[in-house]
């Protein structure tokens, strides 16, 4: 198919998706450095099961949509499969300097982590590539030209942004977006018992927080995206990696203590937290998959008079609260996600007015949770015969217009 012009049709859901589940929900995964096992369990420390064993992992994340698991390494980084059954193979190899704090950017399908190099850089790699290369997204991780160390990197699904700490004088959670544009700071940690000391952070895009570890006793903080409401949750948590459940309202960590431990409680803060997994080795890296599966399927997709009409069925979600959005390519000509309304999932028509004719067309519908991609569908359809190759100022006014769309 010669694919002149693709579609993205993202379905962002910010709410939860009641459907049936297509992947084995509600575990939590981690990696263990000392004794070198990638493991999961039930989000309650049962039915502890081992994926993988005879790693040396340095930090893990997950792409939930393709139930793939990915650990970083000395040197390279590896992939395994969510239920293990895949044989752990060698994702990225031969890399310098030592790859750190991997997280797994869904929508624009690639891989990140941080490589302490000079200044410190963030690299990314696509996930879908025959052969993947590593990249850089910004190569000087100190927007406040101090140097200093990076101790956690985290993803903004929703908003397609990465989030790094920095330690030095001016210790502050920095962000850039996954291209590589709007490096900025996006706010400064104030000083705490024993220094400043930011370690592990994690964002919840849709309720626009982080969550971050500082302190001398490894504390646990929440603050908005822009800063403005450091919230101490819990007090000398000597935590390491933290994740936030925002479908159960909970957050889980390891700890730095030895044995190791995973604890969990109340998203908004508490004392004397449960102990989840105990005995554990060090754990630089955790994911829980509390993300129920969903449906999403295209219906038709029809071409008629100018127009072109996506046919979806989403399926049921309670709540929900969706959010629209396409992005356009053609002659590699892109533009970023465009929210276009909000809806409740069900049956619905989605009507592009004034569709240029730009031959065979390719459709693809995503839905999401905030934090991974959970399904898809993919079509296609006729528009015509293109009377001439679209250009960038065609593409960009498509693009604009597909923004004035409204979808109730």
């Amino acid at each position: 198919m010669k694919r002149n012009l693709l579609v993205v049709l993202y379905i962002l859901a910010v709410g939860g998706i009641a459907t049936t589940p297509m992947r084995a929900a509600d575990k939590i995964y981690w990696a263990d450095s000392q004794t070198g096992l990638i493991q999961r369990a039930d989000l309650d420390g049962s039915n502890v099961e081992t994926l993988y064993s005879g790693q040396t992992p340095t930090g893990l994340s997950v792409d939930p949509g393709k139930g793939e698991l990915y650990w970083t390494e000395t040197t390279r980084i590896r992939k395994g499969s969510m239920d293990g059954s895949a044989v752990a193979s060698d994702f990225l190899t031969g890399l310098t300097p030592a790859p750190q704090y991997p997280v797994v950017a869904n929508l624009d399908r690639v891989l990140c982590w941080y490589g302490n190099t000079g200044e410190g850089s963030i690299f990314c790699a696509d996930l879908d590539a025959v052969s993947p290369v590593a990249a850089p997204v910004t190569e000087d991780i100190d927007i406040d030209a101090g140097g200093g160390t990076v101790f956690g990197l985290a993803v903004d699904q929703l908003n397609q942004q990465i989030y790094w700490t920095v330690e030095n004088t001016f210790s502050s959670v920095q962000r850039v977006r996954i291209d590589g544009t709007d490096r900025e700071r996006a706010f400064g940690l104030p000083l705490l018992g024993g220094g400043t000391l930011p370690r592990q952070l994690a964002v919840d895009g849709a309720g626009a927080k982080v969550y971050y570890v500082a302190g001398a006793f490894a504390s646990i903080y929440r603050d908005n995206v822009n800063g403005g409401d450091q919230e101490l949750l819990f007090n000398s948590a000597r935590a390491n990696a933290i994740f936030p459940d925002t479908v159960a309202g909970k957050l889980f960590w390891s700890t730095t203590n030895n044995p190791a431990a995973i604890q969990s409680d109340s998203i908004d803060g508490g004392v004397n937290p449960p102990i989840v997994l105990a005995n554990l080795g060090s754990v630089p890296g955790l994911y829980v998959d509390n993300k129920p599966s969903c449906s999403a399927s295209i219906s038709s997709l029809v071409y008629e008079s100018g127009s072109l009409t996506l046919n979806l069925f989403l399926g049921t979600a309670t709540p929900a609260l969706l959010k629209l959005g396409f992005e356009i390519y053609a002659n590699s000509v892109a533009g970023p996600p465009t929210p276009v309304g909000a809806f409740d999932p069900q049956s619905i028509s989605v009507p592009i007015p004034n569709f240029p004719s730009f031959g065979e067309v390719g459709v693809l519908v995503t839905l999401v949770t905030s934090d991974g991609v959970a399904c898809a569908d993919f079509g296609t359809v006729d528009t015509g015969a293109p009377v001439a190759r679209p250009n960038s100022a065609e593409m960009q006014g498509l693009s604009q217009r597909l923004r004035t769309l409204r979808v109730r």
